[in-house]
C-alpha cells in the first residue's frame, strides 16, 4: 500500500496555537499529535472549528484538544483491509504506523479510491471477458441505486434533490418554446394532529394516497415531488394563466373529497398552497422561497387555501 509520508505532526506539549500555525502554513486539514514518535492523538480542521467556536484557550498544549485514543492500521495492510478499516471507523483518512507502532504514514480515503480504482483497471485489461458479466450486473445496480436516489422511498415522488434538477431542465425547455412555469408549494394542514391520534401508519397512509391524486390528477407535463414531511412541491407548464387555476381547484377539489381510509379510520384531508412564477426570478431558489411564503400566508388566514403571488386565492 502507498503511503503519503509527507505527514504533518506535532509533540502533544506543543501549544496550540503553534499546531494551528504549523496546519495554517502546510494547508493541511489534520495533524498527527505524538510522543516519541507514537501517535496519541490527532487534530482535524473541525476540530479547529469547534475550538475557535467555542472560544477555547488556545495556549495551552494541544494534548487538551486532539482527538484521543488514535487508532491506527499497519503499513503492511492491504488494500482491501485499509479500505474495510475505514468503512468500519468511519474514518476520512488513515493513520499508519510500523510494527513498533511508530508513525510512518497517512493515507486518505480519495487515495484509497484511487489505488482500488488502478488496480480494477488492471484486472479489466486482463480478464476483460470474464469480467463482461460483472459489467452488466454493475450497470443494472447503477440504474436501481440512481432510481433510489431520484425518489422518495413512502411515495415514489420524486425527491428534493431530482425535482431540483428537473426545474432547471424543464425552464430552459420552458423557455424554448415560450410557455411559463409556476410553483405550487403544499402542505397538508394539521397533519400532526392525524399523526398523534391515528398513529404514523395512518399518517404515512395519507401521504401516500395524497401522492398518487397528486400524480394521477395532475398532467403529464408537470412534476409533482415530496418536499419532506407532509409538504410537496409541484411545477406547472403553461400557455394560459387561466388553465392553472382549473388544474389546481380541481385538485384541491379531489384531495378535500377524498375519503382516506385505513383500516376503520376515515379522514378528511384538506391542505394549503402558495404559488409563485418562474419567469418573476432569476433562480429556482427564489421562485421556491416565494412560494413558500404564500404557502404560510394560506396557513395563517385559515388554512384550506391556495394563495397565489398576485394574491388570487381558491
Amino acid at each position: 500500500m502507498n503511503i503519503n509520508k509527507n505527514i504533518q505532526k506535532a509533540s502533544k506539549d506543543t501549544i496550540t496555537t503553534d499546531v494551528l500555525e504549523i496546519m495554517a502554513h502546510n494547508k493541511d486539514d489534520c495533524i498527527v499529535i505524538t510522543q516519541n514518535e507514537l501517535p496519541v492523538g490527532i487534530l482535524t480542521t473541525k476540530d479547529i472549528m469547534e475550538l475557535i467556536k467555542n472560544s477555547f484557550d488556545l495556549s495551552l498544549p494541544i494534548s487538551n484538544y486532539m482527538s484521543s485514543p488514535i487508532e491506527t492500521i499497519n503499513e503492511n495492510a492491504s488494500i482491501k483491509e485499509s479500505i474495510n478499516f475505514m468503512k468500519e471507523k468511519h474514518f476520512k483518512r488513515i493513520v499508519v504506523t510500523n510494527s513498533k507502532n511508530v508513525l510512518t504514514g497517512l493515507i486518505l480515503q480519495r487515495e484509497l479510491i484511487s489505488l482500488s480504482y488502478s488496480k480494477w483497471s488492471v484486472l479489466m485489461r486482463e480478464y476483460s471477458s470474464e469480467l463482461s458479466e460483472i459489467n452488466n450486473l454493475l450497470e443494472r445496480k447503477t440504474k436501481k441505486y440512481e432510481k433510489m436516489a431520484s425518489t422518495d422511498q413512502l411515495t415514489g415522488l420524486y425527491n428534493r434533490y431530482k425535482f431540483t434538477e428537473l426545474f432547471n431542465s424543464e425552464y430552459h425547455t420552458m423557455e424554448q418554446r415560450d410557455n411559463s412555469m409556476c410553483i405550487m408549494m403544499i402542505d397538508i394542514d394539521y397533519f400532526k394532529i392525524v399523526n398523534d391520534k391515528y398513529g404514523h401508519n395512518v399518517g404515512d397512509n395519507v401521504l401516500l394516497q395524497t401522492s398518487n391524486i397528486l400524480l394521477k390528477h395532475f398532467r403529464n407535463v408537470d412534476i409533482v415531488s415530496r418536499w419532506g414531511g407532509e409538504e410537496f412541491v409541484v411545477l406547472l407548464n403553461y400557455d394560459k394563466e387561466k388553465e392553472i387555476f382549473k388544474y389546481i381547484k380541481r385538485v384541491k377539489e379531489l384531495i378535500r373529497n377524498s375519503d382516506f381510509a385505513y383500516k376503520n379510520n376515515h379522514i378528511r384531508v384538506e391542505f394549503s398552497a402558495g404559488v409563485s412564477y418562474r419567469d418573476r426570478y432569476e433562480n429556482h431558489f427564489d421562485v421556491i422561497n416565494k412560494a413558500d411564503k404564500y404557502l404560510y400566508v394560506a396557513k395563517n388566514s385559515g388554512r384550506n387555501k391556495v394563495v397565489f403571488e398576485d394574491n388570487k386565492e381558491l
